[in-house]
């Protein structure tokens, strides 16, 4: 089951493709149906739809916005999937992330300079027409520069990105019920993204504990509130099929879903060959989810081809 992957990322956003070099990539490995989901961002779609019809791969476009929910002063990331780009309150507010983005790049710049790292804009923008810088950009540059062996060096050095000095940076969020009515106003579904991801201030990531370890418990208790809150807000779906999730944690996440009439759905969060370790694209599929959850795996896979129907009909680009 590795014909579906509906969260991956190019270089519009902090990936190491491009639109169309991973659609090529999604069709040589057999997918069938893939979304393009850049970080706050809807620049690339048209480009994938355009090679979705080169290579005969069908391509929901997408994007994942960062969020919070106040009540819970907790982040989070909710894809949007089948949106229209197009649509003014979205493409008004990819404007505002945008510059939101370039604000907090010039300052954790300069916290870089200052931690003695030299950096310029230009040795994260190695794109064409590149207009988005994340942290991945930033890693990438620190270690073409020679400052790091890994990406992953980068991201957990206490020296770097886990400064305290950087720690403090935070770019501007929008509202998790902004976000999904953005979503929902541009025609598309609003997903939360990597369930097990959810930030809030002092919580221990549950990321490589076994699933009745009190950590991992004391986290699913926690995060369950957070899921009501946002179904009451209209969250429509969650990825209960990703990466990094264990057998349980998906069993879990899929009864989750079925309890708060959520759809189901899975991703990869791929970024590129080499571009996070173990991630691989249609990386969400391990082998077992027919056994495990077989309701579950033919509701991914009605979703995602209901959505390349009602898309066709739409915008009659795929």
């Amino acid at each position: 089951m590795k014909k579906i992957d509906l969260h991956t990322h190019s270089w519009r956003s902090d990936g190491g493709l491009s639109p169309t070099e991973l659609v090529r990539e999604a069709a040589e490995i057999g997918l069938e149906v893939m979304a393009l989901t850049d970080h706050d961002g809807t620049f690339g779609i048209e480009e994938a739809l355009e090679a979705g019809q080169q290579f005969g791969v069908s391509v929901i476009g997408g994007m994942e916005f960062s969020s919070y929910l106040e009540t819970f002063d907790c982040h989070m990331h909710i894809l949007g999937l089948g949106i229209d780009p197009e649509e003014p309150g979205m493409a008004e507010k990819m404007i505002w992330i945008r510059e939101k983005r370039r604000e907090r790049n010039a300052r954790m710049l300069e916290i870089f300079r200052q931690l003695g790292f030299e950096l310029e804009m230009e040795d994260m923008q190695v794109y064409p027409g590149q207009d988005y810088v994340g942290k991945p950009n930033m890693a990438r540059a620190l270690v073409n520069r020679g400052y790091a062996s890994s990406i992953n060096e980068v991201f957990e050095s206490p020296k770097m990105l886990k400064a305290p000095e950087m720690k403090v940076v935070r770019r501007d969020r929008v509202p998790a019920e902004g976000a999904i009515d953005l979503i929902h106003n541009a025609g598309g579904l609003s997903i939360l993204a990597h369930p097990f991801k959810v930030f809030w201030e002092g919580r221990i990531s549950p990321s490589r504990r076994d699933f009745d370890d009190p950590v991992h418990l004391a986290y699913r208790e926690h995060f369950e509130g957070i899921l009501e809150k946002l179904v009451v807000r209209g969250l429509d779906g969650m990825e209960c099929f990703y990466s990094s999730h264990t057998a349980e944690e998906t069993k879990y996440l899929c009864d989750l879903a079925q309890k708060y009439g959520l759809k189901i759905t899975a991703g990869s969060d791929y970024h590129g060959a080499n571009m996070r370790e173990g991630v691989t694209l249609a990386g969400c599929w391990k082998g077992w989810e027919e056994e495990l959850v077989p309701e579950a795996v033919k509701a991914v896979e009605t979703l995602a081809f209901d959505l390349t129907a009602l898309l066709k009909t739409r915008y009659n680009k795929i």
